[in-house]
């Protein structure tokens, strides 16, 4: 059974197929592409939303620890977030558009990698200097 398309995808959608219809012969190869990469990087953004909910839980109550469990994700999703980015890179370098776009890769590299890379770090380290519960208190 298909899942439905939400508004933002069937319109994400129409507008590369658009894209893909006028763009120049050169260009269409890349676009086709970019489509793809974008249900790939969507995933990579899971850290933020995750380490939100994570951040906000550990910061209301000084009971609440995140847990072994909920840190391997947070550490798998920066390191899953890592690779799509070097995997970014290193299809920029193939296409030959790397000097073009550099700086927007530096940009988002800081913004989805390197600073939730951070945070988790942070969350890891306020976890373990967090003392655990006693019980009967």
């Amino acid at each position: 059974m298909k899942q439905r398309m939400s508004l933002q995808e069937r319109l994400g959608r129409a507008f590369a197929a658009h894209a893909m219809r006028v763009a120049a012969p050169e260009n269409a190869e890349w676009i086709r592409a970019m489509v793809h990469e974008q249900e790939i990087f969507g995933s990579s953004a899971l850290i933020g939303p995750l380490g939100m909910v994570a951040t906000f839980w550990t910061l209301s109550s000084s009971l609440h620890r995140l847990g072994k469990t909920l840190m391997v994700v947070l550490w798998l999703l920066t390191a899953w977030a890592f690779a799509i980015y070097i995997a970014l890179l290193a299809l920029l370098q193939s296409a030959h558009m790397l000097d073009a776009l550099l700086a927007v890769w530096v940009m988002l590299f800081a913004s989805f990698v390197v600073l939730p890379a951070i945070a988790v770090a942070q969350l890891q380290w306020l976890d373990t200097r967090r003392p655990l519960a006693m019980a009967g208190n």
